[in-house]
């Protein structure tokens, strides 16, 4: 069995937790265990022995290669101290360019160090120093204090630890006497984080600076094997559908996103789980994502959300109620309820008015309607949309359908695929469905 700490602070123990359930997804009739220390770290134990996870831990990275991802890199440039230029230059061994092009190259030099660590790695990944010292300086060292973690992870831990509960150094000019923070790790944990960093980077948005990112959040308990493959799965199509609509269509109402995110989690959900998952979902797993700004040296944190399995379980069962009573295929109405909501989203990125506005706050309450089950507000709902659709001076339908079939295409499925489909229509629920049904025809013809 092998032990590792993953880090005290949000955004490093998401990314190292997503990298986490990937290998245990691999160990065969393996186990993860997972226990909080004293410091906020969380400790996690699998059922392996070291030479195994570390040929694991060579196939997930491999795996996690950023080809595809696209955007501004999250990272400070420069060569100057503290710089993630600097300290990925002293990791690699020679200069090199941040551009966004070089983001595969990078990441397969920091992957290479990890790797070459073979069995080694796991000293590396198991260790945790927290100290204060005389000096006022909060020093945090995972595996080691050989360089600086990367400031997009230093900066996230500013909110965590960076006060001392409300102690400031209110000096005008200098670096401050106390308070401060010196974040750093090992040699192969500092490359694995950077390279997790540019992995797991979900979008970026130029007009904001922001950067956003998909990754898996754990808490105390135990997860299987199988249900690590499933939470897997499950993480690898919602990075990519979300990666692929794109940060500055999600900016326009992150309530947006997580209700897509929520939809494309319940639709995938149904269509693996019960016969994966016959014992039970994780329920110390869930699916987060944040975004956050850069502004000079360092980032803070825009938005962040967590959609835990419960709550993916909870509205996939009241999804399915509804759809048995109306006689829908599931996976087929929350696909399309999610691109929807990015085709509308995408509306509002490119079009301003009252219209438009009043068509995102009609789908929005759809998708809490499908989510809840509630057939009254669907109905309410579909026949406000259905108006405003009908209205030719708004000019909206050619819009969204253009939109409807761009956004399919462009997270790669068939339109055709993922339209619901009506059986046989009964009292309330023939109404409800009639609306339904008659929103997708006008979206298509």
């Amino acid at each position: 069995m092998i032990k590792l700490v993953l880090p005290p602070t949000p955004l490093a123990s998401n990314l190292t937790s997503t990298l986490v359930v990937q290998v245990a997804s691999k160990a065969v009739d393996s186990k993860l265990s997972l226990e909080r220390g004293d410091r906020g770290e969380l400790y996690a134990s699998i059922d392996v022995d070291v030479n195994e996870f570390a040929e694991i831990l060579r196939q997930v990275l491999d795996e996690l290669k950023p080809v595809g991802v696209s955007g501004r890199l999250p990272l400070v440039p420069g060569r100057g101290p503290g710089t993630d230029g600097r300290t990925i230059s002293s990791l690699l061994g020679r200069q090199i360019s941040l551009r966004a092009e070089k983001r595969v190259e990078i990441f397969e030099g920091l992957a290479n160090i990890v790797k070459s660590r073979g069995a080694g790695v796991v000293s590396e990944l198991s260790s945790l120093l927290v100290d204060v010292g005389r000096d006022g300086v909060y020093k945090l060292c995972l595996g080691g204090c050989d360089h600086l973690v990367p400031v997009v992870v230093k900066s996230d831990a500013f909110y965590e630890i960076g006060r001392f509960g409300g102690a400031s150094d209110r000096r005008r000019s200098g670096q401050p006497k106390f308070g401060r923070v010196e974040y750093r790790a090992s040699t192969s944990y500092t490359a694995l984080l950077y390279a997790l960093v540019l992995a797991l980077q979900s979008g970026y948005e130029s007009g904001t600076n922001s950067y956003m990112f998909t990754s898996m959040q754990l808490e105390p308990g135990t997860i299987t094997s199988p249900q690590a493959a499933v939470a897997s799965q499950l993480y690898k199509r919602l990075s990519e559908n979300i990666r692929r609509v794109g940060l500055q269509v999600w900016s326009q109402d992150y309530e947006g996103l997580r209700l897509a995110a929520l939809l494309w989690l319940v639709a995938g959900y149904h269509k693996m789980l019960r016969e994966s998952l016959a014992y039970g979902y994780p329920e110390n797993l869930a699916f987060n994502l944040t975004v956050m700004s850069a502004t000079g040296n360092r980032f803070y944190t825009l938005w962040s959300t967590s959609i835990s399995f419960a709550e993916t379980d909870a509205s996939l069962r009241a999804l399915e109620t509804l759809a048995e009573e109306l006689e829908a295929d599931v996976y087929k109405v929350a696909n399309y309820a999610a691109i929807l909501i990015a085709s509308t989203l995408k509306l509002c990125s490119g079009q301003t008015g009252g219209s438009v506005n009043d068509l995102w706050q009609g789908v929005k309450m759809l998708a809490y309607a499908l989510l809840t089950g509630s057939k009254h507000m669907i109905f309410d709902t579909l026949y406000r949309l259905l108006r405003l659709l009908d209205d030719p001076h708004t000019g909206l339908q050619s819009s969204l359908t253009n939109a409807v079939l761009s956004t399919a295409n462009t997270i790669g499925v068939r339109i055709d695929d993922v339209l619901p489909e009506g059986g046989e229509e009964k009292d309330r629920g023939r109404a409800v469905w009639r609306a339904l049904k008659k929103l997708v025809e006008s979206l298509i013809m």
